[in-house]
């Protein structure tokens, strides 16, 4: 009886493997935008190809938009020395303050179970070291809270801070940030706490947990970074 062939990967998505290594190899740089003209220019291949495969990495968080025109960038935890970490995360502590406190008066009811909804997909990941579902989902948690809070000049703060998720370049880095049990648990409870505060429609309550749940994620990224920077 006859028989099917394999199908043969696209374009985009060989396109898409050969991006991701060299983003993993940190042969990428972090300091220019990533535009389809330059992923075409690194891969020799066609424009098609390489929006695909910028596509597909910013679902997954390796590459990320900003800016009024969405130019992408790279940048990880890796790359981030400690100053810039502790200004990123003094600004992050207010804004996404503001955005948890304009959730809990704006957010429909709908919206307030979409919320939920990514927690427990986060929860679930960092149960069963899922990095990539968690990432995507601890992104979009706070990307609905930054445009549902009725306050467009948060996300536009953002954006002009060039403040962008963080996340580890190398699986050894992710790893090392969630390896301590409790303090996982912990920043996964205090994220459950602003939800919660949000689903109740409490802005103070709201408000006080993200900026106590952006402090501990601030605590535990310093601590790795500060540690990185000292070298071994």
């Amino acid at each position: 009886m006859p028989t099917t062939s394999p199908r043969k990967p696209t374009k985009g998505f060989l396109a898409y493997s050969r991006l991701k290594a060299m983003i993993r190899a940190g042969q990428v740089s972090a300091a220019e935008p990533v535009t389809e003209a330059s992923v075409s220019s690194l891969l020799a291949v066609g424009r098609g190809p390489a929006r695909e495969a910028l596509l597909r990495l910013e679902s997954e968080g390796l590459v990320r938009s900003r800016g009024q025109h969405k130019s992408r960038y790279i940048e990880y935890v890796e790359d981030l020395d400690p100053v810039k970490l502790r200004h990123q995360f003094e600004a992050r502590e207010v804004l996404d303050g503001l955005a948890a406190r304009g959730a809990a008066l704006h957010l429909t009811g709908t919206q307030v179970n979409r919320l939920r909804a990514l927690h427990r997909a986060m929860t679930e990941a960092c149960r069963g070291g899922d990095r990539l579902a968690r990432g995507r989902a601890t992104r979009d948690i706070f990307e609905l809270l930054r445009t549902g809070c009725g306050n467009p000049l948060v996300a536009a703060a953002l954006d002009a801070c060039d403040i962008l998720p963080i996340f580890a370049r190398e699986d050894e880095t992710d790893a090392s940030l969630w390896a301590d049990k409790g303090s996982a648990d912990r920043r996964v409870g205090m994220l459950a706490a602003v939800v919660e505060a949000v689903a109740a429609h409490d802005p103070d309550a709201a408000e006080e947990a993200m900026r106590a749940a952006i402090r501990e994620n601030a605590r535990v990224l310093a601590a790795w970074v500060g540690r990185h920077a000292a070298g071994p």
